[in-house]
């Protein structure tokens, strides 16, 4: 499974979201109503199935899906 479907498997579990819903241009707080906590928690997953940390300011920046696959895809390199 590539990191793009991993991602939005876990945001489709965070969320409560189809995964077909999921497509890298959303917003992760406009499309998907991702809060401070959801962010929170899809963080979490993140770095426990990637084994990779991420730092509040890191996600702090997260605006769309594309952003937070970026992200992992850095961290994992």
């Amino acid at each position: 499974m590539s990191i793009k479907e991993r991602v939005i498997e876990i945001l489709s579990d965070v969320t409560y979201k189809e995964q077909d819903e999921i497509t890298v241009e959303k917003s992760l707080t406009d499309d998907l109503d991702l809060d401070a906590d959801g962010q929170g928690e899809l963080a979490m997953q993140l770095e426990d199935e990637f084994d990779i940390e991420i730092t509040d300011d890191v996600a702090d920046n997260w605006t769309t899906v594309q952003s937070v696959i970026d992200c992992v895809a850095s961290a994992t390199k």
